[in-house]
Parts: C-alpha cells; structure tokens; sequence
C-alpha cells in the first residue's frame, strides 16, 4: 500500500509505534517519514487516515476536538484483516465514529464485522490485492510436469515438508521462503522463474497476478490445486486454507502435486479481482466524494473526547506489554552474544545438535 500510494504520487507518512526490521529499506521505502510516537501526530496535516488493527487509538484524544470532527477532518480508512484475531476487530469507541470507508480482506472478514452493529453492515471487500509489479503474461508452462516449485510459508507443516522431500526424489526442484529457508520478502522474480507456488495468504495473489498455478495449502490444510470450482470457498476463507481444514499424508500431497498440475496450469484463476491499481482507483473516488463535503459526526465531542482517553488506555496495554516482551528478546539476545563471544576467547567449539 506504502508503494502504491507513493508511485500514484501522494505524500505518505508512516504511522508505527514499534517498527522493526529493514522492510521499507528492502522495499525502496527507506526515505519514508516515520513516526513512532503518537504525540508527533498533528491530524491537520492529513488528507487520510489508513489504519491496520486500531493504531489511531494512541493518537485520536491527543487531537483538537474540531479537527479531529470537523468537516474537514481527515478520511478514516480501517482495513480489516481476520475474522477471529480480536486485535483486527472494531474499537470500543472511536471507529464506530471516525471511519469513513471499513475494507475487509475476506467475506469471512466482513460478515464478523456485520455482527458488530450497524455501522460495520456494509464494509468494503479488499481482499489483499497484488500490485502491479506482479502482472506476467501466462507462461508457456510445460502441461505434463512442473520442474521448479516455489513454497512461501513461515509454519510449513511436517507433511508438506515431506512430501516436498518425495518431489525433489522425483527430480523437482523445491525453493523454500520463510523461516524454515530463507526468510526475506516475496518478489515477482520468485513467483515468475517457478512453474507453481504452494503457499497460504497474500502469496497466491502474488502468484495470481503472475499467471502460475497455486497449490493452496499449509498449518490449516487447503483445497489443493486453486481450481475454479474451488476459487469461491478457498477466497472466502482469504487463502488461508481453512476452507478445507485437516492435514493430509506426505504421499498424498505428492501425487496431489504432481498428478494434478497439469489441470491447474490449464485452469488458471482470473486475476482480474485481485488487481491493487483497480481498487485504489475505487477508493481513491470514494475519498474524493468524502473530501468534497461531509457533516460532523452526530457526537457529543467532550464524551466522545473522554471515550477516546479510555480506549488509548486500554490499547496503551498491549504497546506495554509488546514493549516488555521487546526488552527481554534484546537481552536474551545480547546475552546470546555474550556468551558467544566468551566461547571465542576461550577457545570452546559449539556441541553439535543432540550432542
């Protein structure tokens, strides 16, 4: 979304309390302003407001209560991402009121959100659409066998990890990303240089819009081949394989893999839903539309002021106990170095595994 938004030429700032790793740098984002501390946060400076989860919690009392109301207040926009994770459900208080456009990434997604009342009825489907950057021409895929696989998982269940061992017996070669392989970021070259993909989530996107055969499968289980008829349930569970829950033999994932590529290669999903350009043109209209003209909310402000003291209390808890959880992963780790570099200096070689 960062990328898109800055390629369409809009100037992005960066809202996260705890960022971590080098994700913007690996994705051309390094020059990006980023802000950690919600007191930074002047709402004025805004056009919209695009949230995950209910960062904006942190930051809504500490606004001037007629710009954070105002009719020209920023546009709202709250993506939700899971129908069971209640970190992903509405606020308490504040979204109810603020959000102008409520996404949902799945129709599992978006019928938990109805059950929350009234103003969560009609959320928008976004279902994790792939950029652009992703769009290959269908490849000439040899329709009898598929020479190279790509499996994208960071909790590859025993048996799909076995199976892949069966394959590679077969002369099929098995590139692994994540954290069981090599932990790094998804790229076009990855999904377009493989005959198929087996992965879970936004990675068959990715691979949709690459035009390559997904084998939909991982902790959950999965529909296997991403056949037509199996397109509808598979989406409406966001890919996540859950749809057809329950594991399945290394063996018979084998020959699933093996003996049912040619009938994916042949059957393609359409990609055309999962295109990012054509729903940011759709919100773009919709926040156009809203920055013309809106009423303020029908609110009292100082309540609604004081409900949002509380809810940047109750969520202040989970930043705390992050936080601590942060602090004692660093001194695990520097403890870990500590420790190795003792070993060095007195010249102590590492036990092996099971040693």
């Amino acid at each position: 979304m960062l990328q898109a938004l800055k390629e369409r030429g809009h100037q992005v700032t960066f809202y996260c309390r705890f960022p971590g790793g080098q994700l913007l740098e690996a994705s051309g984002l390094g020059k990006l302003p980023v802000i950690t501390d919600p007191a930074w946060i002047r709402l004025e400076d805004y056009d919209v407001v695009y949230s995950h989860h209910q960062t904006p919690t942190a930051f809504l009392a500490r606004q001037d209560p007629d710009v954070l109301l105002g009719e020209n207040r920023p546009v709202f926009i709250y993506n939700h991402l899971s129908p069971f994770e209640p970190f992903e459900f509405p606020s308490p208080f504040s979204e109810a009121v603020m959000a102008d456009i409520i996404l949902a990434n799945s129709p599992e997604t978006r019928t938990k959100l109805a059950g929350f009342g009234p103003e969560f009825a009609d959320a928008t489907l976004f279902p994790n659409p792939a950029p652009r950057g992703f769009a290959a021409p269908q490849p000439e895929l040899d329709p009898t066998w598929m020479t190279r696989v790509l499996s994208v998982s960071n909790h590859l269940p025993d048996e799909l990890a076995h199976a892949f061992r069966i394959l590679e017996g077969q002369g099929v070669q098995v590139t692994r990303l994540g954290v069981d392989g090599e932990a790094r970021r998804v790229t076009p070259a990855d999904i377009q240089t493989h005959d198929a993909v087996v992965t879970i989530g936004k990675t068959v996107q990715y691979a949709m819009r690459s035009h390559r055969p997904v084998f939909c499968y991982d902790q959950f289980g999965g529909p296997g081949w991403l056949l037509p008829e199996r397109m509808r349930a598979a989406a409406a569970a966001n890919f996540s394989g859950r749809c057809t829950p329950g594991p399945r033999s290394p063996e018979a994932l084998a020959r699933e893999l093996a003996r049912g590529f040619p009938e994916a290669a042949r059957q393609l999903p359409d990609p055309t839903p999962y295109r990012l350009e054509d729903h940011l043109d759709r919100l773009e209209a919709r926040i156009a539309k809203l920055r013309a003209g809106r009423s303020r909310p029908r609110v009292d402000p100082d309540l609604f002021m004081v409900q949002c003291q509380r809810e940047e209390q109750f969520y202040g808890l989970l930043d705390r106990q992050y936080a601590h959880g942060r602090g004692l992963e660093e001194k695990v780790r520097a403890q870990g170095d500590r420790l190795r570099g003792y070993e060095e200096t007195l010249g102590i070689r590492p036990m092996a595994a099971g040693a």
